[in-house]
């Protein structure tokens, strides 16, 4: 019996040993997932907890089905009116650019002013991680008035990473001197269209891709709409559910009511269309400058897992076996990047590159 209670305590023993031996090679390894456990939990009710604002909708639009088979994207565009922007909140709910407005021309006196709000929008909107274009509200009624407010825009557009188009927002204002001067007679559809045309040409002679704004009634009947999109990009605002606009345009203005989280006011709802096979092509680019789309763009981790915060792999572009340099060769920019599905990292030329491709990577969820 002694001998029978003797070899259990030296198997307990030896178990004991082994446990100990095995809790000692074992613990920082269960040390680290333990903290790795925590870690995601508190990521996960951290963003839980930030995360007070809703997505942007998609709701309510139908889109024209020549973009059936293109990568639609969430936009806004802002001005003063919108007052100060929690832009980190707007990116978190789904908004993949922002159109600032930079600039206008005074509808009576035909002066250019800043936009007051311009130099911190688009510094918190690049900094927050949303692709940028910015706008001037034109008055134009003479060629050399549309090429001034071209140059006061490629002034301000210096300094900062815009992405997208220079764009001539061209509107009718009660009162305004373009008003009067279709009213009189003394602008025609064929003088406005070359307004717009000379300050397209200027923004792209400064290096800038541009891009022409107006609603679907002044697109038509004060501009002459094939020439305008045979030679720049259109963005169209026309407040309905289904875009019945049949010229060529690559921007939808479809509201101006939308609620966005980190902005009080109402703010215009934009989508952009993009054929991410072919990229988006530059109008008017320096034919000496390359293609983005000719070169390779790669991505280290073409998965990742959705953690709360945006997504942004590290991407590196080719030409050839030349690799391009950001910031010299290229901006880079990421969409739909802040929550499961499939994320683009998008690089936009510069210097001796022109054009925009886009790479796609996934997003998980946790």
């Amino acid at each position: 019996m002694d001998n029978i209670l003797y070899g259990l305590r030296r198997y307990k023993n030896k178990v004991k040993r082994k446990l100990k031996k095995w809790w000692k090679d074992q613990r920082p390894r269960f040390i680290v997932c333990l903290i790795g456990i925590l870690l995601i939990l508190i990521l996960a009710i951290a963003h839980g907890l930030s995360g007070s604002g809703e997505r942007i909708s998609t709701d309510g639009f139908t889109h024209d089905s020549r973009f059936s088979n293109y990568l639609i994207l969430n936009g806004i565009d802002v001005s003063y009116a919108q007052g100060d922007i929690d832009w980190k909140a707007v990116k978190k709910s789904g908004v993949d650019y922002v159109i600032i407005r930079a600039g206008y021309t005074g509808g009576n006196t035909g002066k250019r002013y800043v936009d007051e709000y311009f130099a911190s929008n688009i510094k918190e909107a690049e900094d927050a991680g949303l692709m940028t274009g910015i706008y001037w509200f034109s008055q134009a009624t003479t060629t050399d008035e549309a090429k001034a407010e071209a140059r006061e825009l490629v002034k301000l557009a210096r300094g900062y990473q815009v992405d997208l188009p220079l764009v001539m927002d061209y509107e009718l204002l009660d009162g305004g001197k373009l008003s009067a001067a279709f009213s009189s007679g003394s602008l025609t559809v064929s003088g406005a269209t070359d307004c717009a045309l000379a300050f397209c040409h200027t923004v792209e002679k400064a290096g800038y891709d541009s891009m022409v704004y107006g609603n679907s009634s002044f697109l038509q009947s004060n501009l002459d709409p094939v020439t305008i999109g045979e030679n720049t990009h259109v963005w169209m605002a026309q407040y309905t559910t289904s875009a019945s606009y049949s010229y060529l345009y690559s921007m939808w203005q479809a509201s101006n009511t939308e609620k966005v989280s980190g902005i009080t006011k109402n703010v215009d709802r934009d989508f952009w269309y993009v054929d991410t096979g072919s990229g988006y092509n530059a109008y008017g680019a320096d034919p000496s400058r390359k293609s983005l789309n000719r070169c390779t763009v790669e991505i280290k981790d073409r998965s990742a897992t959705y953690m709360g915060f945006k997504v942004e792999p590290k991407v590196s572009v080719y030409d050839g076996r030349k690799e391009l340099e950001e910031g010299k060769d290229y901006y880079l920019s990421y969409v739909q990047n802040t929550e499961p599905g499939t994320g683009y990292a998008v690089v936009t030329g510069m210097g001796d590159y022109k054009d925009m491709a886009f790479a796609s990577f996934k997003i998980k969820g946790i």
